[in-house]
C-alpha cells in the first residue's frame, strides 16, 4: 500500500512533487524534464488508476494548493499552479469511441435519415408513375418545414439531396441541397449543448472586460511561469454577447450558416393530395435564422462571452499579454451553472 502524507501547508516545488510521486506509485518509470514529471506505467490498463490515485492523494496531502486535472486523447495531466507551474503527465490507453456515440453524431444521422426517407418516398412515387424526370419534377418535390416554440418557420426546398458535414469541423452539421440553388447550411444542437463557439482571435473588447474586472476587484489574477490564472476559485468572467459577436461566432459570419436548430426531434410527414408534394415538418425547441437582425436579437439572452483560464496554456490573441486565458461563447445554462463558478464582468 503506498504511503500517505498527512495534510500539509508546505509550498510545493519540483523536488517535493517528484519524491511524492515516487513514494506513492509502483510498477512505473518516472522521469523529470524541467517542471514536468512524466509517469510511465508498465501497463497502460492501469494508467487511470495511477492517475486518479496520485491526484486524490495530492489533494488530501496538500489541500491548500490549486490542482487542475485534464484527460485528453492518450494523455492525463495534473497542473499544480498555486506557487509553481508543476505538471504531472502520464500516458493513458486510448479508447476508440464508436462513431455513433460521438457528441452530436446520432442527432446528425437522425436528421439526415429523415430527409433521405422523404427523398426515397418521392423516388418510389416517380417509379410508380413511370414518367420522365422533367415532367415529374414540375409537379412533385420535397420540402422541409422547420418550426419552433415561437412559431418561427423556415421552408426549405425543393430538396434534391442532403449531406452530413459535421465531421468536417465547420459550423454546418447538415447541408440540404436545393435544386439549382446554393445548399442550405444547418447547425444542429442538442438540448444539453453548452458551447456556441470558441474565439482564437479577437479585438479589444474581451481584454477591456478582463482589465475592468481586475481593476474593480471583481476578480483577482496570479501569474505563474508566464501563465495567468484567476484566483479565489473563480474559473471565468461572463458578459452578454453583442449581436455582432453572435453573427460572427455563432453563425460564422454572413455566409457560413443559414439556420441553427436546437433539439429538432419532432418530425411529421405530410403528402399534399392536390399536387402530390411531400412535406416534412420538423418541430424544434428553437430555430434561428442568419442574416436577420431580429433573430440575432432573439438569440442574445442565450449567448454569453466567457473569458476562461486554460490549463494547457492556450491563449486567445485578443487577451495578450494574459497568456493562458481563452475566449468562448456559451449558452445561459452553462454561464450561470453554479458549479462553474463564473462571475459577471
Amino acid at each position: 500500500m503506498p504511503a500517505f502524507n498527512k495534510p500539509s501547508t508546505q509550498i510545493l516545488d519540483n523536488y517535493k512533487i517528484l519524491n511524492f510521486v515516487k513514494l506513492n506509485t509502483s510498477d512505473v518509470k518516472i522521469q523529470q524534464v524541467k517542471n514536468t514529471i512524466f509517469i510511465h506505467p508498465n501497463n497502460l490498463d492501469n494508467s487511470m488508476g495511477v492517475f486518479n490515485n496520485i491526484y486524490n492523494l495530492l489533494v488530501q496531502s496538500y489541500p491548500n494548493n490549486v490542482y487542475k486535472k485534464s484527460v485528453s486523447d492518450g494523455l492525463a495531466k495534473i497542473n499544480i499552479n498555486q506557487y509553481n507551474s508543476i505538471k504531472i503527465e502520464l500516458p493513458i490507453k486510448k479508447v476508440k469511441t464508436p462513431k455513433v456515440l460521438r457528441p452530436g453524431e446520432a442527432y446528425e444521422l437522425y436528421f439526415k435519415s429523415v430527409i433521405l426517407d422523404g427523398l426515397g418516398e418521392l423516388k418510389t412515387l416517380k417509379e410508380e408513375l413511370d414518367i420522365p424526370d422533367n415532367i415529374f419534377n414540375m409537379y412533385h418535390n420535397l420540402t422541409v418545414n422547420l418550426y419552433d416554440s415561437d412559431g418561427k418557420k423556415a421552408s426549405i426546398g425543393p430538396v434534391s439531396s442532403v449531406e452530413k458535414v459535421g465531421q468536417l469541423l465547420g459550423k454546418s452539421d447538415i447541408n440540404i441541397l436545393i435544386k439549382n440553388q446554393s445548399p442550405v447550411k444547418v447547425s444542429l444542437k442538442q438540448g444539453n449543448f453548452s458551447f456556441w463557439s470558441s474565439a482564437s482571435t479577437y479585438s479589444t473588447r474581451p481584454k477591456s472586460i478582463l482589465e475592468s474586472a481586475i481593476q474593480s476587484g471583481k476578480v483577482k489574477i496570479q501569474t505563474s511561469q508566464g501563465l495567468t490564472y484567476f484566483d479565489d476559485n473563480v474559473r471565468g468572467i461572463r458578459v452578454p454577447a453583442t449581436t455582432e459577436e453572435i453573427q460572427k461566432y455563432c453563425f460564422g459570419g454572413l455566409s457560413e450558416l443559414d439556420y441553427i436548430v436546437i433539439n429538432g426531434g419532432n418530425v411529421r410527414k405530410e403528402i399534399k393530395s392536390t399536387d402530390n408534394k411531400f412535406i416534412i415538418h420538423i418541430k424544434a425547441d428553437k430555430i434561428y435564422r442568419n442574416r436577420t437582425p431580429s433573430e440575432l436579437t432573439r438569440m442574445q439572452p442565450d449567448v454569453f462571452l466567457l473569458i476562461k483560464s486554460n490549463s494547457d496554456g492556450k491563449t486567445s490573441s485578443g487577451l495578450s499579454p494574459y497568456r493562458g486565458l481563452t475566449i468562448h461563447f456559451v449558452n445561459r445554462n452553462h454561464a450561470y451553472d453554479p458549479r462553474n463558478n463564473y462571475v459577471d464582468g
